[in-house]
């Protein structure tokens, strides 16, 4: 019997996506991930099959280009932690790339994707704003929204919805991205670094930083600050320079990275979204 993940390849194969989905999770008791982390594991395991299936590469191509973001792929996330922040509603602004993404068609693939994680953020103010878009988006469009708590949707966002529960099995999903890269020893090179010229970023960042190096949170935390203090985007580039000069990491690791700083220049000179920018540089560090 098939699973979820192969039914929905087999309809991207056949372009028969439908436009709009919403995915909970229905994890057993003994899971070690919360129901947010599962399903952002799974729709990237979906996004990794459908890469390979378009671009004809490993996985771990595949995953490469997740990480650095291809434009056929939008990925929105409850990026903002601070005052606790992470547990208040998204802001229209927040959703501005989910707009501008509807003006053009695909780049490269059959189809275009858009990932809502934590879709419970959706207040009924921006569901409203949303409701023409999910009615019927951009061609070759199809938008998932990740509901790890199961909300109720206002009927007039549920009524436009196909409603998927992704079962966890035995065994967890395996996180796409792991064991790409080795980390060494970044964290104490960092404090030690910031313990010296701390005048170089917030305090607020500093521990942001730590926490996504530590594994305690996801990288969209640093991204958004590096969003809203554009002050801090070059220095720490200089900062993850010097230490891929002093790491003694091999050679392919140190080029890959690079090859992510030659683009997060591109992007930058194309005045690409900051998560574009930084998400495929950072990630290298967990």
């Amino acid at each position: 019997m098939k699973n979820l993940n192969q039914i929905l390849l087999i309809k991207f194969k056949k372009q028969c996506l439908a436009h709009f989905y919403v995915l909970q999770a229905n994890l057993r008791s003994s899971s070690n991930k919360t129901s947010g982390q599962f399903l952002s594991d799974w729709i990237n395991t979906f996004l990794l099959e459908v890469i390979g299936e378009e671009k004809k590469m490993a996985p771990k191509d595949a995953a490469n280009i997740l990480k650095m973001g291809h434009p056929d792929i939008l990925t929105i996330y409850k990026t903002s932690k601070s005052d606790n922040s992470s547990n208040k509603d998204y802001t229209v602004e927040e959703f501005d790339d989910f707009f501008s993404f509807q003006n053009y068609g695909t780049f490269e693939f059959k189809q275009k994707f858009i990932v809502i994680f934590d879709a419970h953020l959706i207040s009924k103010m921006l569901a409203n704003k949303l409701l023409k878009t999910l009615e019927a988006p951009q061609k070759n469009t199809t938008i998932f929204f990740l509901n790890p708590y199961k909300k109720t949707f206002l009927p007039t966002i549920s009524s436009r919805a196909i409603v998927l529960t992704v079962n966890s099995t035995l065994n967890s999903l395996p996180n796409p991205t792991d064991k790409l890269y080795h980390q060494d020893n970044i964290i104490d090179w960092f404090e030690s670094h910031m313990s010296s010229e701390p005048q170089s970023f917030s305090k607020d960042f500093i521990d942001a930083f730590l926490n996504f190096l530590r594994k305690k949170e996801g990288p969209f935390n640093v991204i958004d600050i590096l969003k809203n203090n554009k002050s801090y985007q070059d220095p720490l580039i200089s900062i993850l320079l010097e230490w891929e000069r002093r790491n003694a990491s091999n050679y392919q690791q140190k080029d890959q990275f690079l090859e992510q700083v030659q683009w997060f220049q591109t992007a930058k000179t194309f005045h690409n979204p900051a998560w574009e920018r930084f998400l495929g540089i950072i990630i290298n560090y967990v």
